[in-house]
């Protein structure tokens, strides 16, 4: 009797759970669905960007792709490879995808017009980004030497940080004996966007430049404030 009277009280339970854990299932499986398809739009979006940009050096929307190295041609986000399905795992996958895709995209779009014609030595690198947790501040480093502060663009907008630098070094040498003298000019730039967390204050940001590292402060928010824009670096 005692077992009849348990057994009717734990079926609701697990009843309720079921359906929870089927509603569960369910927004998951939206929000991934859903986390693809934007995905892809971006991808597309970027791919005919990086086209148009480049349509006159007789370059294919595919070739485009696999040259910005937005995308392997065989990788697949929302299909295991070789083990299980691993839905966290496909997120991280995808989230460093669009990154690589928006410091890609955003690279072309700066350096579109800042290369001197006919030039070959220009180049521009993507610098490493450390994130650090310090409570109530985020601290963010960027490898940059070789730099003057003031040719430092600093931006936070729409939860992204974008860095841009641009670097001159000049170089001269002459021998009298041989009668030579020569003057070269290497030019260089430094360009990264990253994503920002969800309770950053885009409101409150600070940078600053020492020894060849860009360190950037944001305070950490708890309602959504609006962006501040460009940065002063110190």
């Amino acid at each position: 009797m005692e077992q009849a009277i348990e057994k009717k009280k734990t079926t609701p339970l697990i009843t309720s759970l079921a359906v929870l854990l089927a509603f569960v299932a369910v927004i998951q499986g939206y929000f991934l669905y859903h986390l693809h398809q934007k995905n892809q739009a971006i991808e597309k979006k970027m791919t005919e960007s990086y086209y148009s940009q480049n349509q006159n050096k007789g370059v294919t929307p595919q070739s485009a792709v696999l040259r910005a190295g937005m995308m392997q041609p065989t990788a697949s986000f929302l299909s295991g490879r070789h083990d299980q399905w691993d839905p966290f795992r496909e997120m991280a996958l995808m989230q460093r995808h669009m990154d690589r895709m928006l410091n890609h995209f955003l690279n072309d779009t700066w350096m579109a017009g800042a290369v001197p014609f006919g030039r070959s030595d220009f180049q521009t690198i993507s610098p490493s980004a450390e994130f650090e947790d310090q409570g109530d501040v985020w601290i963010i480093r960027f490898d940059m030497p070789g730099l003057e502060k003031d040719k430092i663009e600093l931006e936070v907008k729409n939860g992204f940080l974008s860095v841009r630098a641009e670097r001159e070094a000049q170089h001269t040498s002459e021998d009298k004996s041989k009668g030579f003298y020569t003057h070269e000019i290497q030019y260089g730039s430094f360009a990264r966007a990253v994503p920002l967390p969800s309770n950053a204050d885009e409101s409150k940001v600070e940078a600053s430049y020492d020894k060849g590292v860009l360190t950037v402060r944001i305070s950490k928010k708890d309602d959504t404030q609006a962006s501040v824009g460009k940065i002063a670096v110190q």
